[in-house]
């Protein structure tokens, strides 16, 4: 966890994004919310990310949506990426308005 909490996340060093490149750089702030890191979309073989499991508290399950910050780039089309909840509700993205793109509005909440 410290590596995502503290590094800057560099994934124009990864060509294929087989290999995830961190770095320390004393000029930028620490990264807000980064816990997760999936390179996806580089490589035919990595257009998909394992399903990755995670233990919420109690209080954010009883709530009624969940809201999540995604950092991504290189998305085209709002049908291109999404994201998928307890395997059957689905997120799409937004295409990316710039370098890179977070979704953090309303597009993004899911109702569980």
């Amino acid at each position: 966890m410290f590596v995502y909490e503290n590094l800057q996340y560099y994934p124009e060093a990864s060509s294929d994004g087989s290999v995830k490149v961190f770095g320390w750089d004393r000029s930028k702030l620490k990264p807000q919310n980064q816990n997760l890191v999936v390179q996806l979309g580089k490589a035919a073989d990595k257009i998909i990310s394992i399903p990755y499991m995670m233990n919420i508290s109690q209080q954010a399950y009883d709530s009624p949506t969940l809201e999540m910050e995604i950092r991504y780039q290189g998305v085209n089309s709002n049908k291109e990426a999404l994201v998928i909840f307890n395997d059957d509700n689905a997120v799409y993205l937004p295409a990316n308005t710039g370098k890179i793109s977070n979704c953090a509005h309303s597009g993004c909440k899911s109702s569980l």
